[in-house]
């Protein structure tokens, strides 16, 4: 039997629960021993979800359990010709239960989430996916974006004087 899922905009008073997911979604999709000590993120992660100005996340219920969560991150760059207002958005921690997987937790949020980011005026949207997500991602219209390249964190340290990224475990 499909439980009856509801779709809540989480607020600041939900951000030590989305920490914890957070927790969740990083053991999921990097395939961590489900015991990592992700401790080194819980404060940045608490203020980043209270900040409601920055990012929406939304949850997905069933009753008062978490089926699954999206979070889409907000931020301005310079204006281009494809995105004129600079309004960019970043679609992440998007996670379902197991339990709940194959019953259209998952698009529903990405569609919350798309929805949000066409309100707040986004002219881009991206996320980087799983290899379980991209049939997902691929249904609701998004396609591959190239060009794109990372810096990691180590070289990201090695390049300057700085502090650089604080380290997990």
């Amino acid at each position: 039997m499909r439980a009856q899922i509801a779709l809540r905009r989480a607020d600041a008073q939900d951000a030590e629960c989305l920490t914890e997911l957070r927790k969740t979604v990083l053991i999921a999709a990097n395939s961590l021993d489900p015991g990592t000590d992700l401790r080194c993120i819980e404060a940045a992660c608490i203020a980043y979800f209270a900040d409601e100005a920055r990012q929406t996340t939304f949850l997905a219920l069933d009753g008062e359990r978490i089926a699954g969560v999206g979070t889409v991150d907000y931020h301005d760059e310079l204006p281009t010709f494809s995105n004129p207002t600079g309004r960019c958005a970043f679609l992440m921690n998007v996670y379902t239960a197991p339990e709940y997987r194959r019953q259209g937790v998952a698009a529903r949020v990405v569609r919350a989430c798309i929805e949000d980011a066409r309100a707040r005026g986004a002219g881009s949207l991206l996320l980087e996916s799983t290899q379980m997500g991209e049939p997902l991602y691929r249904s609701l219209g998004f396609v591959p974006a190239k060009g794109y390249m990372r810096l990691s964190p180590a070289e990201l340290t090695r390049h300057g004087p700085g502090k650089g990224p604080p380290k997990c475990g």
